[in-house]
Formats: C-alpha cells, sequence, structure tokens
C-alpha cells in the first residue's frame, strides 16, 4: 500500500452512485468491480434488499472512507491517484473542489457523521445522486460493452468475452443466461428507496448517464417527482442526445419546468461525441449526425438556457481528427466556448488508448495540439479556455506516460471483429490507419 499526503475525497460522504444493476460503489470511475458486493444492492432483486444506508456501509465502502481519513491509497480508487501523479487532474480534486471540501468546516462535519473506528456513516447526507437506472441504450459503441449498453447484447454473446475486463465479468453467465437489459429496478422499489433523497433539503445535484437516461423510464419518474416536489437541484445528462422525447413525455416541456430563474442555469447537458459525420456514426454506431444538430437546434430555439457540453472520449481512433472536430464544435456554436468541451481520455479497453499510439504519431500529434492551444488562447479568454487548455495538456501526460504499442495488434484484431459483425470498415472511415498497420506489418 502506497501513501501521500492527501487522498481524502468527498464523494464516499455525500455522494450516492449504484451501476446497472443496483450496486452501490464510490464512484463511476472507481474500480470498485474489486470488491463488490451483490448482496448490497440497493435494486431489491437480492433477498437481503439493503436500505440506502445500509449498502453505503458496506465493508468495502467502510474500507474506503477508513483509509482517506488515515491518508492510505485504497486500490479502488487508483485511476484518480495516477492522473494525478502524472500530474494531472482527477474527479477526486474536480469533486472536493465542486463540494467545498476545505471550506466552511465542511470535512469536519463529514467527520463528524462517520463513526471514526469503523468507517460507518450515521446518517444520510446525500447532496449527489447518480444511479445508472439500467443499461438500456439504443447504441453500441465501440469503446462501450454490454454493462452499459443493451444493444451490445448479440455482440457479447457472439465474442463470449468482456470487451472490457475491467467492468464485466463474462464469465458467470454463458450465452443463453446473459441478459439483454441490465434493470438497477427490475423488482420494482428502487424509486421508494430514493424518494427521501429527493426530499431532502441536502440534494443539491442528480448525474443521470446510463446506459441512455433519455430512453429510461425511472428517469423520467425522477424528473415527475421533482416537479411534483417543487424542486429544483441541478440536473447535468451524460447523453447521447438522440431524441428529445420518450412514451408520453416531452423534455422540452419537463426541463422547462425545472429550470431555475436567470441567470443560474441547473440543467447541463454533456452530449457524448467523438467525432463528426461518418467517422463519428462508425465510432458511436446508432448516431445519425443528422439529429444530432438537428436536436441542438431545437435546444438552442426552444430551450436555450439549457448548458451545452460535448463529452469527448479520447482514444486512439479519433486521435488524428480530434482537432478539426473542435474547431467544428466552436465555429458552429455547438458549443459556446472551448470550456464547454469537456475532454475524457479513454482508460479501458486499454487497446483503444491513447497510449497504444506509436511513438512518432504521439509526436505529430502533439505538436498540433500546441498550436491549437495557441489559436485557442488567442481567440478566447482564459476564463473561456482554461479548463479546456489544462485538460489537454493532461491528455498528453498520459499519452506518454507509457508506451503501449505493442497492443495495437489486439486493436486491429478486435476492430475487424467488429467490422464484420457490423458490416462496417473502419479502414474505409480512418484511412490514416492502413499506414499504422503498414508499419507494425499486421
Amino acid at each position: 500500500m502506497s501513501y501521500k499526503k492527501d487522498t481524502f475525497c468527498i464523494l464516499p460522504w455525500i455522494h450516492l452512485y449504484t451501476n446497472t444493476d443496483g450496486v452501490v460503489g464510490p464512484c463511476c470511475i472507481s474500480d470498485y468491480h474489486e470488491f463488490r458486493d451483490e448482496s448490497l444492492s440497493i435494486s431489491g432483486r437480492r433477498e437481503t434488499n439493503p436500505s440506502v444506508l445500509e449498502a453505503l456501509n458496506s465493508k468495502a465502502m467502510n474500507k474506503v472512507r477508513l483509509d482517506m481519513m488515515k491518508d492510505i491509497e485504497n486500490p479502488v480508487c487508483r485511476i484518480c491517484y495516477h492522473q494525478e501523479k502524472l500530474p494531472a487532474g482527477s474527479q477526486r480534486l474536480e469533486k472536493n473542489n465542486s463540494y467545498h471540501l476545505n471550506k466552511d468546516n465542511k470535512k469536519q462535519s463529514l467527520l463528524k457523521n462517520t463513526d471514526k473506528r469503523t468507517g460507518k456513516l450515521k446518517s444520510l447526507q446525500i447532496e449527489y445522486l447518480d444511479i445508472r437506472f439500467s443499461n438500456l441504450c439504443n447504441f453500441k459503441c465501440r469503446d462501450c460493452n454490454h454493462y452499459f449498453s443493451s444493444s451490445w447484447w448479440d455482440e457479447a454473446k457472439k465474442l463470449n468475452e468482456p470487451w472490457n475486463s475491467s467492468l464485466y465479468d463474462f464469465k458467470k453467465y454463458n450465452k443463453d443466461t446473459l441478459p439483454k437489459v441490465i434493470d438497477a429496478d427490475e423488482y420494482g422499489g428502487l424509486m421508494e428507496k430514493i424518494d427521501p433523497i429527493l426530499k431532502s433539503k441536502n440534494l443539491k445535484f442528480i448525474y443521470f448517464a446510463g446506459g441512455e437516461p433519455l430512453i429510461t423510464e425511472n428517469h423520467y419518474k425522477v424528473l415527475e417527482r421533482l416537479i411534483e416536489l417543487k424542486k429544483k437541484p441541478s440536473l447535468w445528462y451524460n447523453t447521447n442526445f438522440s431524441i428529445l422525447s420518450y412514451k408520453k413525455y416531452n423534455l422540452i416541456k419537463m426541463w422547462k419546468k425545472l429550470l431555475n430563474k436567470p441567470p443560474w442555469n441547473n440543467i447541463s447537458l454533456s452530449i457524448s461525441l467523438d467525432g463528426m459525420e461518418k467517422r463519428g456514426e462508425l465510432l458511436r454506431s446508432g448516431m445519425k449526425w443528422d439529429k444530432i444538430l438537428e436536436n441542438r437546434e431545437i435546444i438552442r430555439n426552444e430551450c436555450s438556457r439549457i448548458v451545452i457540453n460535448v463529452q469527448f472520449v479520447w482514444q486512439n481512433s479519433n486521435y488524428l481528427h480530434s482537432i478539426d472536430f473542435f474547431k467544428f464544435l466552436l465555429k458552429s456554436k455547438f458549443v459556446e466556448y472551448p470550456n464547454n468541451i469537456k475532454i475524457h481520455y479513454l482508460h479501458d479497453p486499454d487497446f483503444m488508448s491513447l497510449k497504444t499510439l506509436l511513438p512518432e504519431d504521439k509526436s505529430k500529434l502533439e505538436e498540433k495540439l500546441n498550436k491549437f492551444k495557441k489559436e485557442i488562447q488567442s481567440k478566447f479568454s482564459e476564463d473561456q479556455c482554461h479548463e479546456f487548455v489544462w485538460n489537454l495538456n493532461s491528455c498528453m501526460k498520459f499519452m506518454n506516460d507509457s508506451d503501449n504499442s505493442h497492443l495495437l495488434p489486439l486493436y486491429f484484431k478486435n476492430m475487424e471483429r467488429l467490422d464484420k459483425m457490423r458490416n462496417e470498415n473502419l479502414l474505409e472511415t480512418f484511412p490514416e490507419f492502413l499506414k499504422i498497420k503498414e508499419r507494425l506489418n499486421v
């Protein structure tokens, strides 16, 4: 076990995160699959059927809090700690700042609500709700897997192995028992469990992801309940932005009822886009680029106070065209400022990471990015672009942290497998990879 000066993260104290099966973990990027206790799912499908507080006080969650109080790096939080050592940004640092950990005796208040010997929380003080109600999704992105997208189901059965082994264990299933839809509320009762949190004066922020939240029934039930309660917490979406209405629900009408009065805009859409036109459509199978542009105009015309961000996952597939994509987003006013482009670098599957690029390709990308940064800084104020530029620098640090180009043959092998299943052709859409294959002789 390694030690560092500060390992504390506010999330295990104020945050309820469940994955698509209802199992509680520290956060969405943690390696909590290593200690998953499925008997502590709040989905209602387990015989124990624990309360939210019981699930948050699992043995593993208590250990995370105890380690943080002792400034010990728990391995479940390795991604944040690794990013900070690069040094680069991390979700831990961002959330500590967002939720004012070091102001107004916030940390002391959290510790007062914690048993110092066991790490147990004495009561719920949830400010941040993040429940992935289901893996139901109408896209099957190349960097995703069946655990987060039901559309991956057929291919998952054909592959008969995890596409992303760090997230989902397929070994406990066979081709006949692998469920297509993983539902955190399969047996009902989940909404009743989280209702006290929705009512609570502590709740400030709800994050909707999935699966795809805009085709998930419980997402709309949460919005209906908030409207009924006349509550307007901050709502943040990670969405593929493919629809703006579902069954009887009209999202624009519901959002208008939940928006705060100007100037505070409490609804933000982080639209998952990894490229545009044919390149984007291949990486995010199911996406129709024209529909994305159409929906953007609807928001602009009917609900302009909603903040639009783009959630961009940087990976080896889109590395070469990333700058062109960023330029389009800004020139077309798809997003208002560079800071509205939220960059994440792909960790898993590891064969799709930026770290797999050949050294000479990394150098070329870095040269282009440094030039692009200067262009951005000349056109926008520091307040409008500092976060974006900082993320560009972080991605370069991540990319150069190690040379994983030995994984490129595995990348091409797996892309060919998907091409055959989907009747697609990566090399036609991204012809630059033909030269990379030639250099690798694969």
